[in-house]
């Protein structure tokens, strides 16, 4: 039996939420031949949407390694604290960034964040945003409780202050919904990775590292793609991602998920 790991965004699906029935296919496929499949994502659980949960993945591990199911039974939860959440939001606030927090059953959108969006990434990000995640980003009241994740749209060199004022307390890094670099950036736990849930996984199992393939697109994906037996970055992955791989595959309309799962005999 070997464990495969996959982000979503960027890998299993493109950023305008197309999933090539391929990945689907090559999923399922390798979990009828024995193997396990797990998510492996930034997302919290409340944004693993039905054209997610649907393919039949063995589990979850959301929010950079900080939640973790399989067959529906939660294994591991951690969340920040929540004076350091509010305190991150009350230096945002100051400035009106765009911002949104993420639990594992809700995500809390501030006022400014789809106007942000639109104004930095352009309103067809800010649209595909919201196709990819329906009704999931609007306006509520926030909760500090329970937050695993913190994103805010990066401008005006406010990503650099932030890493400045909370990075010793905090893990503060750059993505993207576009293919951009840090058009983003999300704030978790100090410790947080992909790689930790790998690790619990394969404990898990009682499996070697050897034993292990993870699929990615970003700096984000970089930890598991190292950490793993076989690490393999998607053709529109970016450069980090890529140095980071054993092997590149093409892109997400390319098929590029099921055609690494071929070259690897895990179908």
């Amino acid at each position: 039996m070997k464990i495969i790991f996959t982000d979503i965004d960027g890998t299993f699906l493109d950023f305008g939420g197309y999933i090539p029935p391929s990945a689907v296919q090559a999923v399922q496929r390798a979990r009828a031949k024995g193997n396990k499949v797990f998510v492996n994502t930034g997302r919290p659980k409340a944004e693993i949407t039905p054209n997610i949960s649907s393919v039949g993945f063995d589990g979850y591990i959301c929010s950079n390694g900080l939640y973790i199911e399989e067959a529906d039974e939660q294994l591991h939860y951690e969340c920040m604290d929540v004076a350091l959440v509010r305190e991150v939001c009350d230096w945002m606030d100051q400035f009106k960034i765009g911002y949104f927090l993420e639990g594992q059953e809700a995500v809390y959108t501030n006022p400014f964040f789809l106007d942000e969006t639109a104004r930095g990434l352009g309103q067809a990000a800010a649209d595909a945003l919201e196709r990819s995640f329906p009704g999931l980003f609007r306006v509520c009241p926030l909760v500090y409780d329970g937050i695993a994740k913190i994103n805010l749209v990066n401008r005006d060199g406010k990503y650099e202050e932030l890493k400045q004022r909370f990075g010793d307390r905090l893990q503060i890094a750059g993505w993207t919904r576009t293919g951009r670099p840090d058009e983003m950036a999300e704030i978790t736990k100090l410790g947080a990775s992909k790689a930790k849930g790998c690790r619990f996984m394969l404990e898990r199992y009682g499996l070697t590292v050897a034993d292990s393939y993870a699929f990615g697109d970003t700096g984000g994906d970089a930890d598991m793609l190292r950490y793993c037996g076989t690490g393999v970055a998607m053709g529109n992955g970016t450069d980090e991602a890529k140095a980071a791989a054993d092997y590149v595959t093409g892109t997400v309309r390319e098929d590029g998920l099921a055609r690494a799962f071929e070259k690897y005999g895990l179908v």
